[in-house]
C-alpha cells in the first residue's frame, strides 16, 4: 500500500542572510554555476557582497524565496553572457548592487591592448 500521510508542518521563513547562503554555500550553488559558465570562455566572475545582498533582498521583497534567486540572476546576467564570448579581451565580469538594481550593466574588465 502506497499512500500519503496528511502531515502539516510549519517551517520558519527564509531571511535575506539565508538567501545569500543559498547563493554561495552549496556544492552546486548558483554563483558557482555562473563561475563555471564564464570560465568556459576564460573569464572570471566576481559578485560583490553588496551584489549578493541585493539579489537576496530582491527575492525576499518579491516573496519568491530561493526559487526567485535564479530568475533574478539570469535577468541581470543574460545580455552579459551573450556579449562576453564575442569580446576576447574581457577577462573578468564584476556584478555589484548597482547592476542588480538595473542602474548599470555588470562591469566587464578587459585586457589593455
Amino acid at each position: 500500500f502506497v499512500g500519503r500521510f496528511p502531515v502539516i508542518v510549519s517551517t520558519k521563513g527564509l531571511d535575506e542572510k539565508n538567501l545569500v547562503d543559498i547563493l554561495t554555500v552549496p556544492k552546486n550553488s548558483l554563483m558557482k554555476q555562473y563561475n563555471y559558465l564564464f570560465a568556459m570562455n576564460d573569464v572570471k566572475f566576481h559578485v560583490t557582497e553588496c551584489g549578493l545582498a541585493e539579489i537576496a533582498k530582491t527575492a525576499f521583497s518579491r516573496g519568491s524565496g530561493a526559487r526567485g534567486l535564479r530568475s533574478i540572476t539570469e535577468n541581470v546576467l543574460m545580455e552579459t553572457m551573450y556579449v562576453v564570448p564575442s569580446i576576447p579581451s574581457v577577462h573578468t565580469v564584476y556584478l555589484d548592487a548597482g547592476a542588480v538594481r538595473g542602474e548599470r550593466k555588470p562591469v566587464l574588465l578587459k585586457d589593455p591592448s
